[in-house]
């Protein structure tokens, strides 16, 4: 009995014929998804580096300004987001000036800004110092002397996949410390001017 399952089962690895509609049935499906499933993977990548570049072109741009920062102004960081990522999903945007306070050792925040989508899954709200000083901010920026700033700038992105398959919707975030390059200080406008008594600095 042993003896004849074993010949049946050496024939059936032996045996070299079969049904070509069969055998493209069976791997059709398989053939057709691994190139989707590149597409999207690819795209959900690409997506990130771009939200990334997004991040840094903010934090570069503001780096630079020497004029008081205004709402109008940074409205146009929304607009530009989704020109460069080609955002199918919404999207949002934060600015913080960070500083540092000696006399407590903890971060402070200076002005901050969120822009955007209130859709995506982040608080959308400005920065605090509370929220500054905590996890996982704390272990991201850098150590400051007592009077230095940088410019932190933060990006949040729903990607939603090009085609239904592999992944679905998912978030991105990414952000960028870019120190001041231009002027010692970074000042907002919080009624749109450029009168520098009412600036925040």
């Amino acid at each position: 009995m042993i003896t004849a399952i074993a010949q049946r089962l050496r024939q059936v690895w032996q045996d070299t014929a079969g049904s070509l509609t069969v055998e493209t049935l069976i791997c059709l499906p398989f053939l057709l998804w691994c190139p989707i499933a590149t597409l999207v993977l690819f795209d959900v990548y690409h997506e990130d580096l771009e939200n990334e570049r997004v991040a840094h072109a903010f934090g570069d741009l503001l780096s630079r300004e020497t004029s008081l920062v205004t709402d109008d102004y940074l409205s146009s960081f929304t607009a530009m987001h989704g020109f460069i990522t080609d955002s199918r999903g919404p999207a949002a945007q934060r600015v913080t000036i960070v500083g540092w306070d000696d006399t407590t050792s903890t971060y402070e925040v200076r002005w901050s800004r969120m822009l955007g989508s209130n859709k995506v899954n982040a608080p959308f709200q400005d920065m605090t110092s509370t929220m500054l000083n905590t996890m996982p901010y704390t272990s991201r920026l850098p150590q400051l002397e007592a009077g230095r700033f940088f410019v932190l700038t933060e990006t949040w992105k729903v990607w939603v996949p090009p085609l239904n398959a592999v992944l679905g919707p998912r978030e991105i975030y990414s952000s960028a410390i870019t120190r001041p390059r231009m002027s010692g200080q970074i000042c907002f406008s919080p009624n749109g001017t450029q009168d520098a008594t009412q600036a925040v600095c």
